[in-house]
């Protein structure tokens, strides 16, 4: 159940519900119900019966903890994918999955499984709009769960080659099920200049590994950011970089078009774009 997508995110984390959900601080002082075992699928295969108790179980009509056993967010690779020190993408996505979706009609067809992993096609209405989805699936501790999109594993990074004392900057690394990277950028200013990542058109990242150097392309999930943005004090903006087809480890981030704005709003440079070397000095959990 899509609330939004997986994809190009400014200031606001737009990610899918594929019967999937989203976001999280926990609620101390909402009430804990006991989720019956009904409501768990512990089966070793998802067929056609597990998928539609994870579908009821996302229901308005159940408790917050039935929700959140469902779509575990912060427990999920693409939970992680999504939150730095600067952004908590999973607490948005959890809070989306706690107000629940109410489906109907639904048909579920195409299952493939693969160990812990399956995805399934989805087709159901909300509010009379037919909604079709490619939605996956994860195991866990032998438990079955809506997936956050196609994200099979997520890092830290540590990255260095910016000017510290001027912007903040904090990104994540994570892989699809394809082996496609895709880095999660969030960028905050430090002082009262304000920055412009592109300008005309968005900026351009090329991600270099020890195989090469590749240019942001589109994963199956996951769009790129089509517009320029604006990186300011107020709050962390978001970008992603999905990069289909590269392959290799990580090194680098060569971004071109991260200009300084001057007192006009227009970049100090003017038409030349300035072109920086994020240094990805670690990868980590």
């Amino acid at each position: 159940m899509r609330i939004k997508k997986l994809g190009i995110i400014v200031l606001v984390v737009a990610v899918s519900f594929s019967m999937t959900g989203c976001s999280s601080s926990e609620q101390e002082d909402s009430p804990k119900v006991q989720v019956s075992s009904s409501q768990v699928v512990k089966n070793e295969k998802l067929d056609e019966a597990n998928i539609r108790k994870l579908c009821e179980a996302m229901s308005p009509e159940s408790d917050i903890d039935t929700r959140r056993r469902a779509y575990p967010v912060k427990n999920l690779p693409g939970g992680a994918l999504l939150t730095t020190a600067l952004y908590d993408g999973a607490a948005e996505f959890q809070n989306n999955v706690d107000r629940g979706i109410k489906a109907e009609n639904i048909k579920i067809s195409n299952i493939q499984q693969d160990g812990n992993h399956a995805t399934a096609d989805i087709s159901y209405t909300v509010n009379g709009q037919q909604v079709n989805e490619h939605t996956y699936f994860l195991k866990i501790n032998g438990e079955w769960h809506f997936d956050l999109d196609d994200v099979k594993a997520a890092y830290r990074t540590k990255i260095s080659g910016y000017d510290g004392a001027m912007v903040k900057m904090e990104a994540n690394l994570g892989y699809t099920y394809n082996n496609d990277p895709i880095v999660v950028l969030d960028m905050q200013s430090k002082a009262s200049k304000n920055y412009m990542a592109g300008w005309v058109e968005p900026m351009k990242v090329m991600l270099v590994t020890d195989k090469g150097e590749f240019p942001v392309k589109n994963t199956a999930k996951c769009y790129a950011t089509t517009s320029p943005v604006k990186v300011t004090s107020v709050q962390p903006t978001r970008v992603f970089l999905p990069f289909a087809g590269a392959s290799g480890t990580p090194k680098a981030l060569r971004v071109i078009g991260f200009n300084e704005l001057n007192n006009r709003g227009l970049p100090l440079n003017g038409d030349n774009a300035q072109t920086i070397t994020l240094n990805i000095d670690s990868i980590g959990n």
